[in-house]
């Protein structure tokens, strides 16, 4: 298995090659770039092991844990963060902080921004981006606040601070490059760093955040540059499970899954964990815990690591998110082709397509699009198409994916389901399988039902805990 040190730029969205575990470290190799900005040359951070043996004591084990809003979302629970990092320290851990806005802090900043300026979160990236840093900037400093009276050194660091380093797109910036001195120094004088989530610089010294799910790409991009044992992160739910259990009672908790298992699941909807920070994480082979923050006994969640998962059809989780929009184009000039070409073109992605034509030859398109951007779907189709087309947004409309390996293999059961959700009355507007999942449509009053009743066919209980990673 891999050594997690950033031993090159940072790209999220590629595959890059980990150190092997127990080689060398190298220097910089070059001159560092003026101003701290980085450079062409991929600068190598210095080599910061996981593990580091004070004079005299034991080896102590370095992990980077990240608390979102609901963790930090009051007084009360910041001081309970504060606690739980002085009893990981006591248990010989050198701990390392990344943390979220509190509670619901960012979507009270976008709504000032939008009653002082409407429209401002579309045209006013980088103001706007100036305003939602400040939320984990407070969070950063609280935290810090209340461990340092628990009796544990703190200190807190913006993004910036953290020299974060992140492409520049507003709103939206995936990470470049982190190289962590700072923190690495507060580490090295026994102190707990606490890192701002969801934010970064530029090499334009411009202030980006990376969008929602940014603090989890932070937390596991800092555990990754740190050469951190594993990144813990803190939810509002004890792990990952295979349903969402507020949705679905029957709901159980995965003990362990592998990198690839946790990114298809975040990928489907599992809301704790983002899937940005699950490819990171699967890409630098970088062990993760899923953790819940919201209670005091002993702390079991999921591990998640490289290792395989047992042979076979697998299905890991069912889930319903209520978030989408269907774009229905009547006849479009052009068909499919220039209807994607123009979604493409306005930035907005398809999760589902269908062209039907009817008895006369008239076609029907369908796509299924992000509801927040159904109206931008609406407008670049009608501006590619014309005034004439008839173009209509229905919203929200439910998604309900079971995910899984080997899906093919399970037609029978998959048939069975669906039979027993139209006996219920449940008719998928939208439906497809693949190897690897199997997506629905359905109306979002019939979301909770159809995701209870795919759960319990699909996964029934004792079959689950026999098939559950070791």
């Amino acid at each position: 298995m891999g050594r997690h040190h950033l031993g090159q730029r940072l790209r999220p969205d590629r595959r890059l090659r980990a150190r092997p575990r127990g080689g060398r470290g190298r220097g910089h190799g070059g001159r560092v770039p003026p101003r701290g900005r980085p450079g062409r040359r991929r600068l190598l951070p210095r080599t910061a092991g996981a593990r580091r043996r004070p004079r005299g004591g034991a080896a102590m084990t370095l992990v980077v844990k990240k608390f979102g809003g609901t963790s930090v979302g009051s007084p009360e629970r910041i001081r309970a963060v504060a606690e739980r990092v002085a009893r990981a320290r006591a248990r010989g851990e050198r701990v390392a902080l990344v943390v979220s806005a509190m509670g619901d802090t960012t979507d009270e900043l976008l709504a000032l921004a939008s009653a002082v300026a409407p429209g401002a979160a579309a045209t006013r990236r980088r103001e706007l981006d100036q305003l939602l840093a400040t939320g984990e900037q407070a969070a950063i400093a609280l935290v810090a606040l209340a461990l340092e009276e628990c009796g544990v050194p703190a200190v807190s660091f913006t993004g910036p601070q953290a020299e974060i380093w992140t492409d520049g797109a507003h709103g939206a910036a995936r990470i470049t490059e982190v190289r962590a001195s700072r923190v690495r120094r507060a580490l090295e004088e026994g102190r707990v760093p606490v890192v701002a989530g969801f934010q970064g610089l530029s090499a334009d010294e411009e202030l980006t955040t990376l969008g929602r799910g940014g603090s989890d790409t932070t937390a596991v991009a800092i555990a990754i540059a740190l050469g951190a044992a594993r990144c813990d992160i803190y939810t509002d739910v004890d792990g990952i499970f295979s349903a969402d259990p507020r949705r679905v009672p029957t709901a159980q908790r995965w003990d362990r899954l592998a990198h690839r298992e946790a990114l298809m699941l975040a990928l489907a909807g599992a809301a704790v964990l983002h899937p940005r920070a699950a490819a990171l994480a699967e890409s630098y082979r970088m062990p993760l815990r899923i953790l819940s923050s919201l209670t005091n006994g002993p702390e079991c969640g999921t591990y998640i690591d490289g290792g395989a998962s047992v042979e076979g059809p697998r299905i890991l989780g069912v889930a319903a998110a209520v978030g989408s929009a269907r774009l229905t184009v009547d006849d479009p000039p052009g068909g499919a082709a220039a209807v994607l070409a123009a979604l493409a073109e306005a930035g907005v992605g398809v999760e589902w397509l269908e062209e039907k034509r009817d008895d006369d030859g008239a076609r029907r398109l369908t796509a299924i699009v992000p509801a927040d951007r159904a109206d931008d779907a609406h407008h670049a189709a009608a501006r590619v198409l014309g005034n004439g087309a008839r173009i209509a947004v229905e919203r929200p409309v439910a998604r309900i994916t079971v995910v899984g390996t080997g899906l093919s293999a399970c037609g029978a059961a998959i048939a069975r389901a669906l039979q027993r959700l139209s006996r219920m009355g449940i008719e998928p507007e939208g439906l497809g399988i693949s190897e690897l999942g199997l997506t629905l449509y359905v109306r979002p009053d019939q979301a909770d039902p159809a995701a209870a009743l795919l759960h319990d066919a699909l996964l029934p209980a004792r079959a689950m805990n026999e098939r559950r990673p070791a």
